[in-house]
C-alpha cells in the first residue's frame, strides 16, 4: 500500500557530489569539511558512482595503500542504483532495506537531483510511518543475507570487520556470542 509520499517531498536537494578523477584524499577531505558520510560521483550531473567513509576505510587504510595516488574512480561502488523523486515512499524504504542501503541517489532524467535516506523517511508523521511499516510487513519478508562485509555493530555500535545478521540485526561476532536481547 503507497504512502502517498513522493520522494521529492521529503529529499535532501543540496547533495556533496565529486568528480571521478579525484583523488581519494581530496574525496576524504571533501567528507570531512561538508560533514558527509558520501559522495555521489557525476559526471555532467549524472551519478557513476558513490563512495563511502567505510569505502575509504576498507578498499584504502585497511590496505596501507595512499590516498594520494587513487582516485575516486578505483574505489567507487557502480552501478549507482537510483530512485525518481515520483516513486513512493513506501516503494524507496523497502528497495533500501532489501539491499541495505542508507541512501540513495534521487535521478530524473539522468540527473542527479536530490538524495533520500531513512534518516528522511523517518522524520516523516508517526501516522505516515505506521502506514509505511505496516506496507513493508505485509509484503515478501526482507531478504537479509548471513554475512556482510565491515560496518558498524547494531547492538554495541562498534566497527568490525565482519558482521553477520542476527534476527534482523547487523551484529558483531562478539555481540552474537554475549547478548541475548538479540535472540
Amino acid at each position: 500500500m503507497p504512502t502517498g509520499i513522493k520522494v521529492r517531498e521529503v529529499m535532501i536537494k543540496e547533495v556533496v557530489t565529486s568528480t571521478p578523477d579525484q583523488s581519494a584524499q581530496q574525496g576524504a577531505q571533501l567528507m570531512s569539511e561538508k560533514d558527509v558520510g558520501l559522495l555521489i560521483i557525476c559526471e555532467n550531473s549524472k551519478p557513476v558512482g558513490i563512495v563511502t567513509r567505510e569505502d575509504i576505510i576498507t578498499k584504502i587504510v585497511q590496505h596501507n595503500k595512499d590516498l594520494s595516488s587513487l582516485t575516486l574512480r578505483d574505489i567507487m561502488n557502480i552501478p549507482v542504483v537510483s530512485c525518481s523523486p515520483d516513486d513512493d515512499l513506501a516503494t524507496i524504504a523497502q528497495l533500501m532495506l532489501k539491499y541495505g542501503f542508507k541512501r540513495m541517489p534521487v535521478v530524473d532524467q539522468g540527473n542527479l537531483i536530490g538524495l533520500i535516506s531513512y534518516r528522511e523517511i523517518i522524520k516523516v508523521t508517526p501516522e505516515e510511518v505506521s502506514t509505511l511499516r505496516e506496507q513493508l510487513l505485509k509484503d515478501e519478508p526482507v531478504f537479509y543475507p548471513k554475512k556482510r562485509g565491515p560496518g558498524n555493530c547494531e547492538v554495541c555500535e562498534n566497527y568490525a570487520d565482519d558482521l553477520s545478521n542476527k534476527n534482523g540485526k547487523w551484529v558483531c561476532t562478539n555481540c552474537i556470542e554475549t547478548t541475548a536481547e538479540i535472540d
